[in-house]
């Protein structure tokens, strides 16, 4: 297609949106980017990225910064909070440590992508009030009145998306049934530094992903209604309160946190659908398919979803035929991450303590080859 009269409207400043814009606009094509909050910033946690993941950023020239900033991984170990290890394998001993997954600072990795951004216009404190199309062109209307004309709208605006909303009609994120906690802090070296550790309880877990330059990211779920009555100034306590049975480095993790802007608790939401675009409105990343969080893959699949998109929109005939092969693409992945995350909640958080302690005598016995193969088919 004429790149050169292409104009993408890119809803959403997370990583997904920012992937893409940086996609397009290297390629030739006109891109304006909006987001509701009143900067371009992200939440204080971490990232895993694969290596499949971080070529995408080796075209774009910043595969060595993003690397750099990162800390690979190479094995994984689950322990019971008896602090009893359920399992431990490494991460496919035949790479070197260059090629395993990279973690690193969910603010620093986009701290990189918002530096090198290079679009038409970002406009900030800015939303979708309407979306109308024809064959040819997408007429939106933003929160401050303008209005403009796109040849293609993409929404990558989160779970709770917008314009699915405008476009798409009802369908709406699911309560998952989970909770998730994520807060940084300094690594106590308790740990090898390129392990990832979760320690599992009953109907709880929590992990800790070493970073770069003495950081840790921890992460924590459990299951809760769909209203929570907690509000943000009761999170430290709650938090304790959830993993007070843990071992004792656990409860140091935990005891580090006494201020609620220290840590952040979101409902984990799903949204499910087979189809991500509407004549010429399309949808990445968390806006089509949020899935629970027990693989750590959302963003990963995002910023497949992102260059996929671009691919097809890049060498397609047409729109219609590249959104259709952007969908078929990553539908197939989309749902054996989804069958995958669903699977792994369902065993890392057993709520029974009879079957939590069958869980564990069956991984303890399970070849740790085996456990690694099942890992990196979901992760790698």
């Amino acid at each position: 297609m004429p790149i050169d009269q292409t104009s993408v409207l890119i809803v959403g400043g997370g990583i997904a949106g920012l992937t893409l814009a940086h996609i397009l606009a290297k390629s030739g094509m006109v891109v304006d980017l909006i987001e509701q909050k009143s900067r371009l910033h992200t939440s204080q946690a971490g990232i895993l990225l694969n290596q499949e993941t971080l070529s995408v950023y080796k075209e774009l020239g910043l595969y060595k910064e993003v690397t750099q900033e990162g800390n690979p991984l190479t094995q994984v170990e689950v322990r019971s909070i008896s602090d009893r290890t359920i399992t431990h394998f490494k991460l496919d001993s035949s790479l070197p440590s260059h090629q395993h997954p990279v973690a690193l600072s969910r603010q620093v990795f986009y701290n990189i992508l918002v530096a090198h951004l290079s679009v038409r216009q970002v406009l900030l404190n800015t939303s979708i009030k309407s979306i109308q199309q024809d064959v040819d062109q997408v007429d939106v209307i933003f929160s401050t009145g303008e209005k403009r004309i796109y040849s293609l709208v993409v929404g990558a605006d989160g779970a709770q998306s917008p314009v699915r909303s405008l476009v798409f009609g009802s369908r709406r994120a699911l309560f998952s049934g989970y909770y998730g906690w994520q807060w940084m802090t300094r690594s106590d070296n308790s740990e090898s530094a390129q392990q990832v550790t979760e320690y599992w309880g009953q109907g709880n877990r929590l992990g800790k992903v070493p970073l770069a330059k003495g950081e840790a990211y921890i992460y924590g779920f459990f299951k809760g209604p769909r209203r929570l009555d907690y509000p943000p100034h009761a999170w430290p306590a709650l938090l304790k309160e959830q993993f007070s049975d843990f071992p004792p480095r656990i409860q140091a993790l935990v005891n580090q946190v006494s201020l609620p802007g220290q840590v952040h608790l979101t409902p984990m939401m799903q949204v499910n659908m087979a189809r991500w675009y509407k004549g010429r409105v399309v949808l990445i990343g968390d806006s089509a398919h949020a899935l629970t969080p027990n693989l750590g893959q959302g963003a990963a699949l995002a910023i497949s979803d992102a260059a996929a998109l671009a691919k097809h929109l890049l060498f397609a005939s047409s729109f219609d035929r590249a959104v259709a092969l952007y969908n078929n693409e990553q539908i197939f992945r989309v749902q054996r991450v989804q069958a995958f995350s669903k699977l792994s909640g369902l065993v890392a958080q057993i709520d029974n303590p009879f079957f939590a302690r069958i869980r564990n005598t069956i991984l303890r016995w399970a070849p740790s080859r085996m456990v690694a193969y099942l890992a990196q088919k979901a992760f790698l």
